[in-house]
């Protein structure tokens, strides 16, 4: 609902990052509306936090580059710089967010502009590294993702070859699928009908998790925790009780445990060898 009012008021779904960011360089002359696109910037912050799967970095780029068009409109450059600016501020996103700022430049160039021309490169490179070195300041240096060293075989290497085609095959049937389903998109007041049936799913679907989970025999964590401590306790008072050493057959002699009969017994009389209730009693002249 947060997300949806958001849509509402900017009038366009979250920032979608590099797509937006291209459109603009190519179809509207490298153009970004600051505020506006600020506020949609906000949105897919907000929308990766409540746990929808976007990347964090779609918000960053569109600021950096509607940053971008803004200082080119000041400073009155010529359209192949304002273009050169704008994903150069969008690259410079995406390093300060990933700490990468190879892949910031890298991804201005040859993602938004498509080249590598030699007189680009250097400011898309000098941009990113400026950004990701303001980054570490809250951020820190350390690397976003821990990825653990795996070890490569030759059957995997024959296995990515003989995969690696029809990757492509459905990459590209992947990517005809979503155009088709962008053309029969709903359009109008019907855009709004899979909102409110995922929010209807959602309310329907809050209570049931638990009853499933019992239905399948499993019950809730705290019941868990709960009748596993009765059953360490259970298995505890089960124990036998430990023996006494050996080296001492006095105490060997008349010893019970707590909890038999004969500790609720009587006490042993004066000239009686042993104890009761786990405590020796010896006669008086022996002590």
């Amino acid at each position: 609902m947060v997300v949806g009012a958001g849509v509402l008021f900017v009038q366009r779904l979250p920032a979608s990052g590099a797509g937006e960011v291209s459109e603009s360089l190519w179809l509207r002359g490298a153009q970004l509306a600051l505020l506006p696109s600020l506020a949609r910037g906000v949105i897919s912050i907000v929308t990766v936090g409540m746990g929808v799967s976007l990347g964090r970095e779609a918000a960053p780029q569109l600021a950096g580059a509607a940053t971008a068009s803004r200082i080119s409109d000041w400073a009155g450059l010529p359209l192949w710089q304002r273009r050169l600016l704008v994903a150069s501020g969008a690259g410079a996103g995406m390093a300060a967010v990933y700490n990468v700022p190879l892949g910031g430049a890298l991804f201005a160039l040859e993602v938004l502009l498509g080249t590598l021309a030699l007189p680009l490169v250097l400011p898309a490179i000098t941009t990113s590294v400026i950004a990701t070195a303001v980054a570490w300041i809250t951020l820190g240096t350390h690397p976003t993702y821990a990825v653990p060293n795996y070890a490569v075989h030759p059957s995997q290497l024959v296995w990515a070859a003989l995969m690696g085609p029809l990757a492509g095959l459905l990459a590209v049937a992947w990517v005809r699928l979503i155009a088709r389903a962008n053309a029969l998109r709903p359009r109008h007041h019907g855009r709004y009908a899979a909102p409110l049936v995922i929010l209807l799913l959602g309310l329907i679907s809050d209570p049931l998790p638990a009853t499933a989970r019992q239905r399948a025999g499993h019950r809730p964590i705290g019941l868990r925790r709960r009748s596993l401590d009765r059953g360490a306790r259970s298995s505890a008072r089960a124990k036998p009780w430990p023996p006494l050493p050996a080296s001492d057959p006095a105490l060997q002699e008349g010893y019970s445990p707590p909890h038999s009969p004969l500790a609720s017994s009587s006490p042993a009389s004066p000239g009686s060898r042993g104890h009761t209730c786990g405590r020796e009693r010896r006669p008086a002249a022996t002590r």
